[in-house]
């Protein structure tokens, strides 16, 4: 007989999923598992997520979380790609050993949508003359380029860590090729990393 609505467990998983998107974390917050191991966890969360019912529930809640918010996969990207392709030339101008940053209102969004803070304070220094003359000094931190480029990469696949996971069971081998074939190259890097961490 197939199941007409969701179960409290269910529910709890998919609320939990859609807040962290982690299945074996929202698996561990809605069922008991005092006595299972992080494999046993990790396949009963996998088996609840392509539960018909509960996959449906958490794609309608997405969109309506996208629709909602308008945050789309390709807004995301593109806030990334800001920060991964603004560099810091663009931002600050260089002159005889002192940087200053650029016209803030000359900057394009790009260039502002990159900049993690900012920080000017006036020092007093010696100029031609000798005389001591008011300067700014400016320092500029800048969101975590690497960070980005990573994550545009994890997202479009590019680079996936290649890790050994001893199975001797051919049957608990099967079901681990069964789980692989079924995630989302998301699931596959979280798989992956939580594996090669052992």
């Amino acid at each position: 007989m197939r199941q007409k609505s969701l179960t409290q467990k269910q529910r709890n998983f998919a609320l939990r999923f859609l807040e962290c998107g982690n299945a074996a974390d929202a698996y561990r917050y809605a069922y008991s598992v005092n006595k299972s191991n992080n494999a046993t966890i990790r396949r009963r969360a996998h088996d609840v997520l392509h539960t018909p019912l509960v996959a449906e529930f958490i794609d309608q809640n997405s969109r309506k979380a996208q629709m909602r918010t308008g945050i789309t996969v390709d807004k995301v990207l593109c806030e990334y790609a800001k920060i991964a392709f603004t560099n810091l030339p663009g931002i600050v101008n260089f002159r005889k050993g002192t940087m200053s940053l650029k016209d803030f209102e000359k900057l394009t969004q790009e260039q502002r949508a990159c900049i993690k803070k900012f920080k000017v304070t006036t020092v007093m220094k010696l100029g031609e003359d000798r005389k001591p003359i008011p300067v700014d000094k400016v320092e500029v931190e800048l969101h975590d380029k690497i960070h980005a480029l990573d994550s545009i990469a994890k997202h479009l696949g590019m680079f996936i860590d290649k890790t050994e996971t001893q199975i001797t069971d051919k049957t608990e081998l099967e079901k681990a090729k069964a789980l692989f074939a079924t995630m989302t190259p998301g699931e596959k890097l979280q798989w992956l990393k939580s594996h090669s961490q052992k």
